[in-house]
């Protein structure tokens, strides 16, 4: 390690006597021999490889708890399972001769083919750990959809950048994969869940959200303009139906409207709804709106008002509270 090699087994042990190993009452492992030839393979993506025998080694395949080995569990799950193909990283590239190694010299002799697929860099997508895997990104946010998506189109040549597995399986080909490494991007997944999240019907939406409404689906895709994310899209949600405090900016004006609109009868057309509240607030439409605004969504900013009012307005016993 000091001088930069790589490790290879010494052979010390393989010459020790039969008389000499059982008199010593010590853990030990099993090694398999170093193969007597060359392993040749094909890799689908990245053509012919060749290892010499001393490069492959005579390698550990049972470690002192009599657990087996990485290489050997694999070799035989791999021929019980009659696998034909093993698609792993780049970084498992130097596994593959020793698999071979051990199925051959267990005879069997199947051919199984290889894809090595390239690395992918910047892949820490958060400040935690764990957040470079399917399942944070699901609990992010991210629709399992525009994550297959996205990592169908990472270092992919693809008809087009938007698109489901089932579309991805018609005209996937090994040979459009990028041999380079590729680089995760964040932002672009970002994107494709949104075009997702705009693709999906409302009612499904809804019942991400917790409900069953095709109203609330419509709602949620109304601040996508500014939410890429369920997650994103759900603290909207929430803070529609949160229980708003008033604030000091217009405290006044908060309570005088709240207590009008919990008394107020049912508007169907948000116009209708606006002058009801002027005419008994007696405040102008630009004094009105700010705490309006605050106490049907729970924010200060966000898509029009007019727009919300129809796919709330079922719900405004339960957020004007």
């Amino acid at each position: 390690k000091n001088n930069n090699k790589s490790y290879h087994y010494d052979g010390f042990c393989a010459t020790l006597s039969d008389e000499t190993v059982l008199n010593v009452n010590a853990p030990f492992t099993v090694r398999i021999k170093m193969p007597e030839k060359n392993i040749h393979f094909n890799d689908l993506l990245k053509g012919e490889f060749e290892y010499k025998p001393f490069d492959v080694d005579a390698f550990v395949i049972l470690l002192h708890d009599k657990t087996p080995a990485h290489n050997y569990a694999s070799s035989v799950d791999d021929m019980l399972y009659n696998i034909s193909t093993i698609i792993e990283k780049e970084e498992y590239l130097c596994n593959t001769p020793k698999q071979i190694h051990i199925r051959q010299s267990l005879g069997y002799n199947k051919e199984i083919n290889y894809i090595h697929l390239p690395t992918i860099s910047n892949a820490k997508m958060g400040e935690h750990e764990n957040t470079n895997s399917v399942k944070w990104l699901i609990a992010e946010g991210f629709l399992p959809v525009a994550i297959a998506n996205y990592l169908v189109l990472l270092g992919n040549t693809t008809p087009t950048e938007i698109f489901t597995l089932e579309d991805a399986i018609s005209w996937f080909s090994v040979d459009n994969i990028s041999k380079s490494p590729v680089a995760f991007d964040m932002d672009t997944l970002r994107l494709i869940n949104k075009k997702h999240l705009e693709e999906i019907e409302n009612m499904r939406l809804s019942k991400l959200l917790g409900f069953a409404d095709e109203a609330i689906g419509q709602l949620g895709k109304l601040y996508l303009e500014e939410a890429s994310t369920l997650k994103e899209i759900q603290s909207k949600v929430d803070a529609i139906f949160s229980n708003k405090k008033s604030i000091n900016e217009f405290e006044k004006e908060f309570n005088l409207l709240k207590q009008c609109l919990s008394n107020a009868p049912f508007f169907e057309e948000f116009d209708d709804f606006t002058a009801y509240a002027m005419q008994q607030t007696h405040l102008k439409e630009e004094i009105l709106y700010p705490p309006l605004r605050y106490i049907l969504t729970g924010e200060h900013n966000g898509p029009n008002l007019s727009d919300i009012y129809p796919l709330i307005k079922n719900y405004l016993g339960e957020i004007i509270k």
